[in-house]
């Protein structure tokens, strides 16, 4: 940081620190001049218009940060600005269509559609009010949806829903150079970036700006699931109630968190607490997604992108197995699990037979039983966040349970020739999956023999 912009930062945070507003005023004045780029700057001087009663100044900040943020690239904080304005200013017609025109700006191309010649007939919603994506028979909606399993078998239950087959944005033809250049201009912020402009601003309409101060709560563990959010300023902890309470993760600006809540409406799994004063989240609700679905089908795959590499983060972070994976080899890691759709009954995994393939459950329940000759006994629930197959394809041996979904499911499913692929042509992971096999083997033997419990890994969803 330049010298002079550092002095002045400091002279402008001694003076709010006073309750000197207009003098701080004064220094972030100066450094919007010396550092136009930045759009903290603006962001800051619109707190001390705020505190001086001037609503007309403080909108003004914020549309010039929110025009700063924008055009490096920070959508999330460029939309919580622009919120901001519509809690001073509900009619304000410039935050209402300010991002779409950033991303006109920054030369990514969109053809608008044209106006019907009359109104589309009504069709029924996609995502029901108040419904989660567990409410949509995904195989039907989805175009491409297809049995995971080989035609010739009785149908199995469980379909994959493609994400990475087609162009998820509504652009007009570029070329190749056009499309490096915006990609070059914005970093990507997950969801936000797959939006084309008309759809980006339809979203931050219906986002709702919560501005919340250190150890309040955003949501309980145990609280219903239903709404995703997005930190734009400040930060936020990740805690698993107990006892003992254990804190699982530390978030900050531009983080994800509750994606959850967009599959299913059962019970958050951890409570999160804001762990900064000021701290700003965009709250993006289940209706919201909903209607944008509705009015851009293609949405739906975006979210279902989105919400498969959310949880292939979530698996790098909490699975030994998956550790070592990171940067390029996580995208690439990402690429090989498959969004699956499974019904009430579907076998996951079958007794006796190997698995054919490794499975983390995204929403649902599925029940783990074993038939040891003298009757079927239920050995586990699975639920969210919990995985199957990794057993069978770690000790390269026949399951020793079943796994049927007992309600609808979700899930990210590694098919058995990737999960070798992968293991074999990486060395990190193969040096580690020579003992974790032989614990697998030692665990199934326990199972077989009755004296031990079914137990594979699972994965911290919030």
């Amino acid at each position: 940081m330049d010298a002079r912009v550092r002095t002045l930062r400091d002279r402008a945070q001694q003076a709010v620190d006073r309750g000197k507003y207009a003098k701080a005023l004064e220094a972030y004045r100066e450094l919007e001049e010396i550092d136009p780029g930045e759009g903290d700057w603006p962001r800051r001087a619109a707190e001390c218009h705020r505190r001086l009663g001037d609503r007309d100044g403080a909108v003004a900040a914020l549309l010039r940060g929110a025009d700063r943020y924008a055009r490096a690239g920070f959508i999330v904080k460029a939309v919580a600005l622009c919120k901001r304005v519509l809690a001073l200013a509900p009619d304000h017609p410039d935050a209402l269509h300010a991002l779409a025109e950033y991303s006109a700006a920054r030369g990514i191309p969109y053809a608008p559609r044209q106006a019907a010649a009359e109104p589309p007939a009504e069709r029924p919603r996609t995502l029901p009010p108040g419904g989660a994506l567990e409410d949509v028979d995904l195989a039907r909606v989805v175009p491409d949806a297809a049995p995971v399993r080989p035609v010739a078998e009785d149908d199995s239950g469980i379909y994959v829903i493609p994400l990475d087959d087609a162009d998820l944005i509504e652009v007009a033809a570029a070329d190749d150079a056009a499309r490096a250049a915006a990609r070059d201009a914005l970093p990507r912020t997950p969801l936000f970036s797959d939006l084309s402009p008309d759809l980006l601003s339809a979203l931050v309409d219906r986002c709702e700006l919560v501005e919340l101060d250190a150890r309040d709560v955003v949501f309980r563990q145990g609280d219903v699931a239903d709404a995703l959010y997005v930190v734009a300023d400040g930060a936020v902890a990740v805690f698993a109630e107990g006892p003992p309470r254990v804190q699982l993760d530390a978030l900050g600006e531009g983080a994800f968190f509750g994606e959850i809540g967009l599959l299913t409406r059962t019970p958050r799994r951890a409570t999160v607490e804001c762990t900064e004063d000021r701290t700003a989240l965009l709250r993006i609700g289940v209706d919201a997604i909903g209607d944008l679905i509705d009015r851009e089908p293609r949405v739906l795959r975006v979210l279902l992108r989105f919400v498969r590499d959310r949880l292939i983060d979530a698996l790098v972070k909490t699975s030994p197995l998956f550790a070592p994976f990171a940067g390029p080899q996580r995208a690439e890691l990402a690429a090989r699990f498959r969004f699956v759709e499974i019904e009430r009954g579907a076998v996951l995994v079958e007794q006796g037979a190997r698995a054919d393939g490794l499975y983390v459950l995204l929403a649902g329940r599925a029940e783990v039983v074993r038939d040891g000759g003298d009757g079927p006994h239920r050995l586990a629930t699975l639920e969210a966040g919990d995985l199957c197959g990794e057993m069978s394809l770690l000790a390269r041996e026949p399951a020793v349970a079943t796994v049927r979904a007992t309600t609808k499911c979700f899930a990210l499913a590694m098919p058995a020739e990737a999960f070798r692929e992968v293991i074999m042509t990486h060395p990190q992971v193969l040096a580690f999956v020579g003992d974790l096999a032989d614990q697998r083997r030692r665990a199934n033997a326990a199972i077989a023999g009755g004296s031990g419990d079914y137990a594979e890994g699972r994965v911290e969803l919030v």
